[in-house]
């Protein structure tokens, strides 16, 4: 038992632990000041959205930064990895953004809804009435083609 005592007390004593101990809760506070920072860069992108119809790329490329260190961050913490986050080593790269499902549009206002419908229905109309064209021109060979006919034949 004193040998369990003694292994306890040298852990204890271990300056590697107590560096990492004091490394979480300082990257506690980080997590804390990057959530904020996450929060303005999502009200940043929303605002984006709204007045131009579409994301920020420079926006999204760091929120997808942020996302990357606060994992890394989190592996750090939960002793799921020994690599420290930055400053210790460096920022995630900024290019890693994933593009994989595309972002809604908004919904237009219902006056855009009218115009948006008027406009859908003028190409459909020039589309029967090319069809409708083509159909009677189709027949006018056709009948034209018989009437020639016809009066050979008699």
């Amino acid at each position: 038992m004193s040998e369990e005592i003694n292994d306890v007390v040298d852990n204890v004593k271990q300056g590697s632990t107590w560096l990492r101990i004091l490394l979480m809760l300082g990257f506690y506070v980080v997590l804390y000041v990057v959530g904020v920072v996450v929060v303005f860069v999502t009200l940043a992108q929303a605002l984006f959205s709204l007045f131009t119809g579409s994301d920020n790329q420079n926006l999204r490329q760091l929120g997808a930064s942020l996302s990357d260190y606060v994992a890394q961050i989190l592996r750090y913490v939960t002793y799921n990895a020994d690599q420290r986050p930055f400053p210790f080593n460096p920022f995630p790269a900024v290019g890693a953004v994933v593009e994989d499902e595309p972002i809604e549009k908004p919904v237009p206002s219902s006056r855009q809804k009218t115009k948006a419908a008027t406009d859908d229905k003028k190409p459909a109309r020039k589309r029967k009435t090319t069809a409708a064209k083509k159909t009677s021109g189709s027949e006018n060979k056709k009948t034209s083609g018989s009437e020639n006919k016809k009066p050979s034949d008699s």
